[in-house]
């Protein structure tokens, strides 16, 4: 039986996953423009209704992001997508997840990116004029994977799930579309006071040997490209988790820890605070969206972002996760994320966010074949 609402802890097998049960409310926060006053308000009442015994799951749109900030709003973008959606339970429960559960009742129909790589070119050219000119520092260039889905979604999500690493993984069905996500990266986690954020910045091919694996694995650890990516997202994450801390409870509790996934190693950096008693709104309006989805400084890139890349990027970038009563959360950076809208003819119009981080000396051809 396909759940509505899913939420996976995808450590190690058998998954442990909670499937939210008894939906009493469905919070929209439509796509059109909002005033601050109206987020604000949002994510208030979601709040109230989670501190009278409601969990809560769902998905922050990236585009949240230029009306959080009053420099961006005049560079809103409508995406295709509300700009955050949660819905209320009361209960949950847990169920776990084997591999031979799999069946694989879809096809998909890819179509390519929704740019050439002649345009990619042109774009990483003019990231670079920007870099020269003391604009930005790195430029996280997104693009759209465009294909057409006929069949099962909850096959395609089981099917993802088990043969690729994330710590977690997200599955929602909304009247309009499906939205499953199978992010490795941690965006914010929220236990108490206690803030942890775990951003990716780094990734190298896995070798095919164990020794030559091995041997990659070091090669990320120690390439200073990696290392001086990683670096600059940790400073402008502890700078945008000190806005709301208490003065010197940031700090890095690990740097450039390698994790190892099916196909990729990746550098992940852990950065933790101590906050006051902080809202909602005013975490999200200090640290959304994550300085790994953009690059720094983020204002100036995000306006950046929003003069090259094609079209909004909706879900993905943003954030999916939960919220429990006690007042805790988990939020994953939505990368790795399939959108998919539903069709009158039983097919879904599918798009998978793909990205690189563009620095000064960024390869065309090695950050195309990233993305």
């Amino acid at each position: 039986m396909k759940p509505q609402f899913f939420f996976v802890e995808a450590k190690k097998i058998p998954y442990k996953a909670l499937i939210f049960e008894d939906c009493r409310e469905i919070m929209v926060l439509s796509k059109e423009k909002k005033s601050l006053a109206e987020i604000r308000e949002y994510f208030h009442v979601l709040e109230k209704k989670i501190k009278e015994g409601f969990y809560a799951l769902g998905f922050i749109s990236y585009e949240l992001g230029y009306l959080l900030e009053e420099r961006l709003n005049k560079l809103y973008w409508e995406p295709q997508t509300p700009l955050a959606y949660f819905a209320l339970f009361k209960r949950w429960h847990k169920v776990q997840l084997h591999p031979q559960e799999v069946e694989r009742n879809y096809s998909l129909q890819v179509k390519g990116l929704n740019l050439s790589s002649k345009e990619y070119e042109e774009a990483l050219r003019k990231i670079k004029n920007y870099i020269a000119q003391g604009d930005t520092y790195q430029v996280n260039f997104t693009a759209k994977l465009k294909f057409t889905l006929s069949g099962d979604p909850w096959s395609l999500f089981k099917a993802l799930l088990f043969s690729q690493r994330c710590e977690y993984a997200f599955f929602m069905e909304t009247p309009d579309f499906f939205l499953l996500s199978l992010s490795p990266e941690l965006f914010l986690e929220k236990k108490g006071l206690r803030l942890l954020s775990a951003p990716m910045k780094g990734t190298l091919k896995r070798a095919p040997l164990l020794h030559q694996d091995e041997l990659q694995k070091e090669s990320l650890r120690e390439d200073p490209k990696s290392r001086a990516e990683n670096i600059m997202i940790v400073d402008l994450i502890r700078n945008d988790l000190g806005r709301i801390a208490i003065p010197g409870s940031v700090w890095v509790k690990e740097l450039f820890q390698i994790k190892t996934y099916p196909t990729l190693h990746q550098m992940i950096s852990l950065i933790e605070g101590t906050i006051k008693e902080a809202s909602l709104f005013d975490i999200l309006k200090a640290l959304f969206p994550c300085g790994s989805v953009t690059g720094a400084p983020k204002i100036r890139t995000m306006e950046i972002i929003r003069e090259l890349e094609k079209e909004p990027r909706n879900v993905y970038t943003g954030a999916v996760g939960y919220l429990t009563p006690e007042g805790d959360f988990l939020f994953n950076v939505a990368i790795r994320t399939i959108l998919l809208q539903k069709e009158k003819d039983q097919s879904f119009r599918g798009e998978l966010g793909v990205g690189a981080g563009i620095v000064w000396d960024s390869h065309t051809e090695g950050e195309y074949e990233e993305t």
